[in-house]
């Protein structure tokens, strides 16, 4: 345990493993290949985690020849180890020839050669995965990519032929615990968490090896659970090795989408847009132990009797804080509007942080049982600079619903909406995140804006169009970048944002534009999102206004896509859409453009379902499209809801608005199997009293 004693082993080979023991009084080592230093590796376990001959480290890949592995004590600890202890039991060498030895200090018979070591990337259909799933698409990961969850029950199986296998992974402080089966059997609980200063990618978290020969499978699941000291419960899955190159033939995988599922439908409201502007919040409450739908609001607003916005607000979950991204400008200004779905009142309190991560224009205000406030943040009570460039937090003694509104005045003084995502800051991801629709030239371009949902600065890249930009987030802080839209004919694609090791994703919007004779006409927000193989939308067709769809296809190989229409009565259209998404692309088309959907009904009003395989991996948005009055094409974005997110008691929409040349559409709808259509709509004025928008 003391600082710097090290042991060293020379081998010829092209990759060694050292084969050591993780236990609650386990340290920290450096590890040393050919005298360079090549990872700090913190062992430590959880005490009912502790693992004998593990394998603590390896290295492949090497070229043929004499090398030097080295592991020396650093007489570190993680801040949930009791102590420093570093442990070798043995090496293992693979050889030139693929086969794998443990030195030994006296000459041996050479052993009997085995089959090479083979590696199954976590893009191999010998993997299946069940359960929610994100994925990570740093180049630190082997293969350049790798899946995590942190929901409890999440799977990824591999089956294999041979006598041993290793499960590849991540460790940092945002690691969770995982349950490993063998052949069905519970065989440990691992602890990946490791300290911020020892982050580590391809690292073996768990082998198993003297199985009998023959077919095997091993699952790692998630448990949605973590250590004292860790700060989330991600459990990542980037590779397995086993020996020999053969996987069983059933573990093969076909890239043929799922039969239809049934839709239980959904419901629309209307409000009818007479008098004077009138503002609230709605909500629909199923009670202790029920389940609300999923849902959406439209916002539109008219003018001198012209549409000239609209924007969706997705329905959310009461949370007690969150963090929202904040421009100010000469045309350009941000709303905050706070819904308090209780029977008591709530005093939140809230602060400014500009780019620099410096905090300011602290308050608080109290918000009736019920009741709503929605404001410009240069307004009475936030008071924030003008202009300004950063963040808001906000946090609260009870949990409340909030959403951002952006607002750009035009140089027609036409008032364009834009929503803006709450980032949660209670669930904090090491994933990469998408933006399955980005669109630059002819006209359009696009800002995104990232903010950072940690005290802590955050780095990473954003990449979109074939090129890669780094990011440093300041802590509670944003960052910006917009593309160049020097270009006289469009472009579209999708566009994703990776973390560096150790670090969490920003939660991001791509807020896309378009202009004509430098007038901008429309404008809408992409949030930043994670993958899924199975999601819902809400879909409508009626006179000029059609439902389009952006899917970004985030795998290693071509994805098939499909697309079934049922009506918010809960029956199915005879059409079924389909789609091919080369590897990493992205399609972006309207509903009756799609191969299938030709002749969807006009009008329609319903759920559009769309599926991939099991090993698929997409990221979808909806897009609200609609050609105005005076001949201007309006576009906004809507949200398509993941079949595997959580369902909940409680759905709030804190921003509704009727009358003064608006108009909201209440959307619920089935956006999980487990979900029901529609729920009980209450609507709550400002100061919690009930109100009426004339739904229709």
């Amino acid at each position: 345990m003391d600082a710097g004693s090290r042991a060293t082993v020379t081998f010829n080979g092209t990759g060694v493993t050292w084969i050591g023991y993780r236990d609650a009084w386990s340290g920290i080592a450096n590890v040393y290949v050919d005298d360079v230093l090549k990872s700090t590796v913190d062992t430590y376990a959880a005490p009912d985690a502790t693992q004998t001959q593990a394998k603590v480290y390896s290295v492949t890949g090497l070229a043929s020849g004499s090398h030097k592995l080295s592991i020396e004590v650093t007489g570190k600890k993680g801040t949930s180890s009791q102590g420093v202890w570093v442990w070798v039991d043995a090496f293992d060498v693979t050889s030139g020839t693929g086969s794998t030895t443990t030195p030994s200090p006296t000459p041996t018979p050479t052993p009997a050669p085995t089959a090479s070591s083979s590696r199954a990337e976590e893009t191999s259909p010998a993997i299946s995965w069940s359960g929610k799933w994100s994925q990570n698409n740093s180049s630190s990961n082997s293969g350049s990519s790798a899946k995590l969850s942190q929901t409890n029950g999440s799977r990824a199986s591999f089956t294999f032929i041979g006598t041993d296998v290793t499960w590849i992974g991540h460790k940092d402080q945002w690691s969770g615990i995982a349950r490993v089966y063998i052949d069905g059997a519970l065989k440990t609980t691992i602890d990946t968490f490791a300290a911020s200063t020892g982050a580590q990618a391809q690292v073996g978290l768990y082998s198993a090896t003297g199985l009998a020969s023959g077919t095997h499978t091993i699952v790692v699941e998630a448990t949605g659970t973590k250590g004292n000291s860790a700060r989330a419960a991600w459990v990542w899955v980037d590779a397995f090795d086993y020996p020999g190159g053969s996987l069983p033939s059933s573990s093969a995988s076909t890239n043929v989408v799922s039969a239809p599922v049934a839709v239980s439908g959904g419901q629309t409201l209307t409000s009818n847009g007479a008098g004077q502007m009138l503002v609230g919040s709605a909500g629909i409450d199923a009670g202790s132990g029920g389940k609300a739908p999923s849902g959406l609001a439209i916002l539109e607003y008219r003018q001198n009797g012209v549409l000239v916005s609209e924007t969706g607000v997705p329905a959310s979950v009461p949370a007690s804080k969150g963090r929202i991204f904040v421009e100010i400008g000469t045309d350009v200004n941000t709303g905050f509007a706070v819904a308090n779905p209780n029977d008591t009142a709530a005093k939140v309190s809230f602060f400014f942080t500009d780019q620099s991560g410096t905090n300011s224009a602290a308050g608080s205000l109290t918000i009736p049982a019920r009741g709503q406030i929605a404001k410009f943040l240069d307004e009475a009570p936030f008071s924030f600079p003008r202009p300004a460039l950063g963040t808001l937090t906000f946090t609260s003694d009870v949990p409340v619903s909030a959403i951002a509104l952006r607002g750009l005045v035009n140089k027609r003084s036409e008032f364009l909406m834009t929503t803006l995502p709450v980032a949660d800051l209670d669930e904090l991801s090491t994933a990469t995140t998408f933006f399955p629709l980005v669109s630059d030239g002819g006209g359009w371009s696009t800002q995104f804006a990232l903010v950072n949902p940690s005290d802590d600065r955050i780095t990473g890249t954003i990449s979109y169009f074939g090129q890669t930009t780094a990011y440093s987030i300041a802590p509670r802080s944003s960052y910006t970048v917009t593309t160049a839209n020097n270009i006289a004919q469009i472009t579209v694609g999708p566009a994703q944002v990776t973390p560096d090791l150790g670090n969490v994703a920003p939660v991001g919007v791509g807020i896309f534009s378009f202009k004509i004779t430098g007038i901008t006409v429309s404008q809408a927000g992409v949030p930043s999102m994670s993958i899924g193989n199975a999601f819902r939308m809400y879909a409508e067709v009626a006179g000029s206004s059609r439902t389009g769809i952006a899917i970004q296809n985030t795998g290693a190989t071509t994805a098939n896509v499909r697309l079934e229409l049922s009506r918010l009565d809960g029956t199915r259209l005879s059409l079924a859409g389909s789609l091919e998404i080369p590897a990493f692309g992205q399609r972006s088309l309207f509903l009756n453009e799609i191969q299938g959907l030709e002749s969807i009904p006009n009008p329609f009003q319903g759920i559009v379902r769309i599926s991939t395989t099991n090993q698929g991996t997409i990221s979808v948005v909806g897009l609200q499209g609609r050609t105005n009055e005076r001949g201007d094409f309006l576009i906004t974005t809507t949200p398509a809801i993941d079949e595997n997110a959580a369902t909940h008691s409680q759905i709030v929409f804190p921003q509704a608005v009727n009358g003064g040349g608006y108009r909201t559409q209440f959307v619920s709808f089935s956006g999980t199997p487990a979900e029901p259509a529609s729920g009980d709509l209450r609507l709550f004025s400002q100061t919690g009293g009930s109100l009426s928008f004339g739904l229709q």
